[in-house]
């Protein structure tokens, strides 16, 4: 039995912590394993942190014993290199089953069947694109050989790295007597060694059953990934080296709002996330939302997260990664571990990308600051501080989605007022022709639909709302008259605010070339408006067909601040707040009108529908820029979609929010303690 009797006493009590901090799943996360590699520093000592220089891990999968069964787990063995060598057999010529890490923590006998776990993967990390990689390439002794029948093998290890020069010793194959090792040194050298990132190669052990030492043809091989993680000698703190942060808001697994950024922590740094939203149902507490934020380091010194302003907990405290990740992107064929575990003491680890999850505090409307340690002088350490500004008093009025996008319906407080006379309010008036007069409270919003647009139209839908009060009682010349003191929705100009969300794959048509420009922009949406735009049609008018970015620009307001996208997973989400109004626009032959109103310094679209009818006839789609498109017959509404689920957003200085959206702090995230 493999380490059980370590770990059992431990085992209810770590699987109870992880699961009510929300860990990873079993696949990358073992809670009885208390040994994972610990990755250290690989360039110079930095403020007493410990190094080691070039570094080897292992992903293996390792065998528990687990409710009177074997367990497998992905756990991370490894050390320095070359001085640690890699002890590996396999089973090639017998069985063809893998290859296998000796586990240097296994005091267990040689060629015991646990003694070997399986490698998945290999991690390399060097400094300016030079390293040494030591093998041992052992015959027989891996967990399937049945015992004394160990007999001489030809072997040899092979390797091969894009964009590396690599010579391997020794370069022929060799003759390996049953019970020996093949003792393999590799080298490698970039062609471009200030080119940090990681590259993707392989190992390939080649063993073979023939005991003729002329004969060079193998019956057996396998491949094994190798990362080449070449990082910088130095800090973050040397300008164009700096941290790559990607920091991401979750409801669940849906995302609600993304952004990533550089930070060296050499200096203050501060992110504004924008305003954000709560629309909520009016028996709704806050739900509490997660924060993921992934670290991409790309030097050769390990960094440590602090926070210093924890806001109840007491005092200063260490965090503790959720798990790591290696710096490619995920290959076609998905021969690389999605996640993996180190050692926590690993931190911000070099050549990797190191995740944290933190839980969102919903009850803070301030700022909050993340440090990292180490840093440029103990008097002066630097921040990151995040800062944003939450708005509430909306109640939300029902919630559809359709293919590609949700609608959310709310009623809105304006907060906008001033020596007793409701500015948001005039402001609207001023643009629809009449006071604004939202849904009443029982309003329930359903109508949105499908709609065909036309063949280059992507996630379009249109919103199909009767506006009038159904309390009211109507003459027979068609006037609505208010009764039981509910005050009709026609009294005045009825005014429908919504939150839309949509979402386009990178496969669509406009994208499918130009989804590493969209990726990497600074800003996403200023890159995705070169591309496609969301277009606003209104039947009701001549024109039917505007582009909403490229009239906010006419108008003279910034798009970025109105309208916020981002990148997740494939996809490109586009979020905004739309006010319509059931109104004409004063401008003849258009559709109707886009213009910009403030509420307590927010911005929020205001949208005509072009028909001051009673109703709210508008439909949105995402198509590629340029001139409107092309005329088609008017569709009619058909059979709203089935409810959907989130909501929320905004039109403010960056990031608007789903369902109820507000920055998380940094002050809660998930920690997980090596005891």
């Amino acid at each position: 039995m493999k380490r059980n009797s370590r770990f059992s006493a431990f085992a209810f009590v770590l699987a109870l912590v992880l699961w009510t901090s929300g860990a990873a799943s079993a696949a990358s996360t073992n809670p009885y394993h208390f040994s994972w590699y610990q990755l250290r520093d690989v360039s110079g000592e930095k403020d007493g942190h410990t190094v080691a220089g070039s570094q080897w891990f292992a992903t293996v999968t390792d065998w528990h014993w687990v409710d009177s069964a074997w367990v497998a787990y992905r756990d991370t063995d490894g050390g320095e290199a070359p001085e640690a060598p890699m002890v590996t057999s396999a089973d090639l010529v017998s069985d063809f089953n893998g290859v296998y890490l000796k586990d240097p923590q296994d005091e267990l006998a040689w060629g015991d069947d646990v003694s070997f776990d399986p490698i998945e993967s290999v991690c390399l990390v060097i400094t300016e694109g030079r390293g040494e990689l030591n093998v041992n390439f052992g015959n027989n002794y891996a967990h399937h050989m049945p015992y004394g029948t160990s007999e001489p093998a030809m072997e040899d290890v092979l390797l091969s790295v894009p964009d590396y020069v690599t010579r391997v010793t020794p370069d022929t194959p060799t003759l390996v007597p049953g019970g020996s090792w093949l003792e393999t040194n590799m080298r490698l050298q970039s062609e471009s060694p200030q080119t940090y990132g990681s590259s993707l190669g392989y190992l390939t052990f080649r063993q073979s059953a023939s005991f003729d030492t002329a004969f060079t043809g193998y019956r057996e091989s396998i491949k094994i990934p190798l990362v080449v993680a070449n990082v910088f000698d130095g800090p973050a703190s040397e300008a164009g080296n700096e941290l790559y942060f990607d920091m991401t808001v979750l409801n669940g697994t849906e995302p609600v709002t993304r952004q990533k950024f550089r930070w060296g922590a050499a200096q203050n740094m501060t992110r504004d996330m924008g305003t954000f939203f709560m629309i909520l149902a009016s028996s709704d507490a806050a739900p509490r939302y997660a924060l993921r934020t992934r670290v991409t380091n790309r030097t050769g010194v390990r960094y440590r997260v602090q926070r210093y302003d924890n806001i109840g907990s007491g005092g200063y405290e260490e965090i503790w990664p959720q798990y790591w990740m290696y710096d490619l992107t995920p290959d076609l064929y998905a021969t690389l571990p999605a996640s993996f575990e180190l050692d926590p003491q690993s931190q911000i680890a070099p050549g990797l990308i190191t995740t944290y999850n933190s839980s969102m505090d919903m009850t803070y409307g301030s700022s909050e600051s993340l440090r990292l340690y180490p840093y440029q002088g103990a008097a002066a350490p630097s921040d990151l501080r995040l800062t944003f500004r939450k708005v509430g008093g909306m109640l939300r009025q029902g919630t559809k989605s359709t293919t590609g996008a949700t609608v959310t319906a709310f009623n809105m407080t304006f907060a906008d007022v001033a020596e007793n006379s409701d500015n948001t309010r005039a402001e609207i008036a001023k643009y629809a022709g009449g006071s604004p007069s939202m849904p009443v409270a029982s309003f329930d919003f359903s109508g949105v639909y499908d709609r065909y647009i036309k063949a280059d139209a992507i996630s379009s839908f249109q919103i199909f709302v009767d506006m009038r009060d159904p309390s009211a009682d109507v003459t027979a010349s068609g006037d609505v008259v208010s009764s039981n003191d509910v005050p009709a929705v026609s009294s005045g100009v009825a005014l429908l605010p919504v939150h839309i969300r949509m979402r386009v794959s990178r496969k669509e048509a406009p994208l499918v070339n130009q989804w590493d420009a969209i990726e990497n922009a600074d800003s996403v949406i200023s890159a995705l408006a070169n591309i496609c735009a969301v277009w606003v049609r209104s039947d009701a008018t001549a024109e039917r067909d505007m582009n909403l970015f490229t009239t906010l620009r006419n108008r003279g307001y910034s798009v970025e601040r109105c309208v916020q996208a981002f990148t997740y997973e494939d996809f490109v989400y586009i979020d905004f707040i739309v006010l319509i109004a059931d109104a004409v626009s004063q401008n003849t032959g258009k559709t109707a009108f886009c213009e910009v109103v403030q509420d307590d310094g927010v911005p929020y679209i205001l949208i005509g529908d072009g028909a001051a009818d009673g109703k709210i006839d508008l439909s949105f789609f995402v198509a590629p820029a340029g001139e409107a498109p092309s005329l088609d017959d008017p569709a009619t509404p058909t059979t709203p979609v089935s409810p959907g689920s989130g909501g929320g957003g905004g039109c403010s200085g960056g990031i608007p929010a789903g369902a109820v959206l507000l920055l998380p702090v940094l002050s809660t995230i998930l920690r997980r303690r090596r005891k």
